[in-house]
């Protein structure tokens, strides 16, 4: 799986909130990175059963 940030700097023990904001928009993008494939691959399933109730449904009709 590959992500926007594979790995997020740590943050210092003196960080400050300007050094906050860049670590949290790295953890953002992961996150949104995922729930787009996680969305991607149900639509996926979702044409792939072809209106059936599951895909097993759909193989056996096949």
């Amino acid at each position: 799986m590959t992500r926007p940030h594979p790995s997020i700097s740590p943050m210092a023990p003196n960080a400050v909130p300007s050094v906050w904001n860049p670590r949290y928009r790295e953890i953002d993008e992961n996150f949104a990175g995922i729930d787009t494939r996680v969305l991607a691959r149900e639509n996926e399933m979702d044409q792939a059963r072809g209106g059936r109730g599951s895909l097993d449904e759909r193989l056996d009709e096949m």
